[in-house]
């Protein structure tokens, strides 16, 4: 039997977690799924139920607050089996971190892909512990699905943008995009930020040659990213769908983001290159700036 896909979506009731359930119906996915989607009351350190033998009320107000996650759960459950009547949908509810519970969750499940809005966090959760999008985002183990609501108005089909830099992680990004069930007339545009680094100067025989290595490294290194382009182009194609390359020079994150812009994009998949503390620091990663800047839904594919 076909193990089914497991998407876990985090949902707290906000307007930008229910524009997330909408966007779901753009986002590729089977007719047949297992998914969970949980609500979280926040709490960022254990109430104490009393002090100075004086009972706080705390411990109600922690109960009552999880109750209200159970019930926002259990919408969010009610409102996406009437979109997909055939996926199979548990809720769950839980106090504490938002990001901790659902990457716990997310790990311990185990997911596939993990569903969340981009806006919606409270101010006080922003200031503690930064957006749980951006969080989730870096750190979980499987794809993450960062949605924005707002949808173009227009024909049935999706577009969709691909990163491709030349890694294996782009290349999952690509094949993420081949594995989904998409609608007639969807479309989808190969990116690359084409790059070249700046000579040496000086007028030395060593500046010279170590010149020649470099043109030499980048133009090896743009004809294999031109390649990977080729055939991702032509899987995309044998798919079904339209698909056409974009090659500029450029900053990538920038690139992506305009590009998305210019075409009204739906959704950018993007590949992650790893989940190491370095990574996760880099600010300026290209992953970190997309999902930041985004003006549609962002995945990030592992």
């Amino acid at each position: 039997m076909t193990k089914l896909m497991r998407v876990l979506i985090g949902y707290d009731g906000s307007p930008g977690a229910r524009a997330m359930l909408d966007d779901l119906r753009w986002a590729g996915l089977p007719d047949f799924v297992e998914a969970k989607t949980v609500s979280v009351a926040e709490t960022w350190f254990p109430l104490p139920t009393s002090l100075g033998g004086v009972e706080t009320g705390f411990a109600g107000e922690a109960l009552t607050g999880v109750d209200e996650a159970r019930r926002l759960a259990r919408e969010a459950q009610d409102y996406l089996e009437g979109i997909f009547p055939g996926w199979r949908i548990d809720y769950a509810a839980a106090s504490g971190s938002a990001s901790g519970i659902l990457l716990g969750e997310a790990e311990n499940w185990p997911a596939d892909l993990v569903v969340v809005g981009a806006d919606g966090q409270t101010g006080l959760g922003r200031f503690l512990l930064g957006n749980v999008a951006q969080k989730i985002s870096s750190e979980a183990h499987c794809q993450v699905r960062i949605c924005r609501g707002g949808r173009r108005a227009g024909s049935g089909g999706v577009r969709l943008i691909v990163g491709i830099d030349g890694s294996p992680a782009a290349q999952a990004a690509a094949r993420s995009v081949i594995r989904r069930d998409w609608p007639a007339g969807s479309e989808v545009r190969l990116v690359n930020a084409r790059w070249d680094l700046p000579a040496p100067r000086g007028e030395s025989a060593d500046h010279e040659t170590l010149q020649m290595q470099i043109l030499e490294w980048v133009a090896a290194e743009n004809a294999r990213i031109a390649r990977m382009m080729a055939e991702e182009q032509r899987l995309i194609e044998e798919r079904g769908l339209a698909v056409s390359t974009i090659v500029r020079k450029g900053d990538p994150k920038r690139l992506l983001i305009e590009v998305a812009e210019e075409w009204q994009a739906d959704a950018i998949f993007l590949g992650a290159r790893g989940q190491g503390r370095l990574e996760r620091m880099l600010l300026g990663s290209v992953s970190t700036a997309i999902v930041q800047r985004a003006p549609c839904s962002v995945e990030i594919v592992r």
